[in-house]
């Protein structure tokens, strides 16, 4: 055996050894600062972005994937070594990207979307308190169709994840939308493609959550929306949270998605019921409880210490009715009250749908709304309990599929009363 060639053949395996280990571990390091998490972050994949100015969406033919790098933490988006992307097989200079205020680096690892361009809001001014872009109202056809799931991912190119952020701005509110569904896919696609321009002409960091029931079970919209927000609060820090029904849209976008410290009525006025408010006494209440119920339903604000005050929405509003009337109570004894700054411009067109068979009235809606403030300090946030059956981050949205159990015996019992023609029963608790 020739031991010469042997070791000289050994030796150059392990040259292209070297090589190769030196190549994929030098292909995309980049330094990434991360604002919401002091943590290192390896990602999946790496997105080129042209984004043009006058636009700021991004070009399809500009888009580029490398197959995976390590971001540290850093608060300048630098470039550690130069790289060479495999998709499409050139050479490219990362620097070039960063350095250049017409593009933004985008990395994305299933759970979070991280900008580390020259505008990823780390820094420079807050956004115009009046967004340049607005185009006012809007005309909402009568019968409207969904449009595909492809017409929507393409005319939001610069969503991932449902997130999207200011390009040349920071946002002066981080927002959480949460859509509290089951079924209902024709309105989810209506609504997203209506709503997702909006929000970005409106210059908010935002994320929109679809928290879906799972099961064919009574339905319970409010311990939905209770797990909208711990869900939202677990991914990201947010200065305030909006519950949006996915069926109403918004008609003029004059009237701001913003926060506020005082809870928001953002849908006051609705084509259901002829643009006019709605306040009404309740069928029967306690000598604590708001002599008159303002209307809070349908796409409702509140900022993230509020929520936490009041302890979230019940979770007992099993079936159609009642929870839009406790939370308004809950904030009420807090000493606050709904806002509406935007006056007639928070009008909205509600899609046309049949009522789902397992959303039936609550027929003891009352009776729950009668021991609110009794209650509230004992159920809620508090008692909240469910089961995460799978997450998913689209293009377009982030979706939670929950189980959040059934409705005791005793309460099915109970919503199953009549009160002997009496509109409340003020001493039966079937929650204790």
């Amino acid at each position: 055996m020739n031991y010469t060639k042997v070791g000289l053949t050994i030796v150059a395996i392990l040259d292209v050894v070297v090589v190769l280990v030196l190549y994929y571990t030098t292909l995309t390091t980049v330094s990434v600062y991360d604002y919401t998490k002091d943590t290192k972050v390896e990602f999946d994949s790496l997105y080129f972005s042209n984004v043009t100015e006058e636009n700021h969406s991004i070009e399809p033919n500009n888009l580029f994937k490398t197959s995976k790098f390590l971001g540290d933490i850093s608060r300048n988006a630098t470039v550690s070594t130069h790289s060479t992307l495999p998709i499409p097989k050139q050479k490219y200079v990362l620097d070039q990207f960063i350095g250049n205020t017409n593009y933004s680096i985008i990395g994305y690892n299933g759970s979070r979307v991280y900008n580390t361009s020259k505008h990823n809001n780390n820094t420079g001014k807050f956004c115009m308190e009046k967004p340049p872009r607005l185009v006012g109202k809007m005309a909402i056809p009568n019968n409207i169709l969904p449009p595909s799931w492809e017409e929507i991912r393409k005319q939001n190119l610069n969503i991932h994840g449902g997130s999207y952020m200011p390009e040349n701005c920071k946002a002066r509110y981080k927002i959480a939308i949460i859509i509290a569904l089951r079924g209902r896919e024709d309105q989810l696609k209506i609504l997203l493609y209506h709503l997702h321009p909006i929000l970005q002409r409106q210059q908010v960091d935002y994320t929109i959550y679809t928290i879906t029931m799972a099961g064919k079970g009574v339905f319970n919209r409010a311990k939905l929306m209770n797990v909208g927000f711990a869900e939202a609060n677990r991914d990201r820090k947010y200065d305030c949270y909006i519950f949006h029904d996915v069926d109403l849209l918004l008609e003029d976008d004059n009237c701001l998605y913003w926060c506020s410290k005082e809870p928001r009525e953002l849908a006051p006025y609705m084509d259901k019921f002829g643009y006019k408010p709605l306040s009404y006494s309740l069928g029967c209440r306690s000598s604590n409880a708001p002599r008159i119920n303002k209307y809070f339903g349908g796409v409702v604000q509140v900022s993230h210490e509020l929520f936490l005050e009041v302890n979230g929405f019940s979770n007992i509003f099993w079936g159609w009715g009642g929870e839009d009337d406790d939370m308004y109570s809950r904030l009420w004894s807090k000493g606050h009250d709904s806002v509406n700054p935007y006056g007639r411009q928070c009008s909205y067109s509600m899609i046309k749908h049949e009522h789902e068979s397992t959303n039936s009235v609550n027929k003891a809606r009352f009776t729950l709304l009668y021991h609110t403030i009794s209650r509230m300090q004992n159920e809620g946030m508090n008692t909240l309990r469910y089961k995460r059956i799978s997450t998913e981050r689209n293009q377009l949205y982030m979706n939670i599929t929950v189980d959040i159990g059934i409705p005791s015996q005793k309460m099915n019992h109970f919503m199953e009363s009549n009160f002997d023609g009496i509109p409340c029963n003020k001493i039966t608790t079937p929650w204790d």
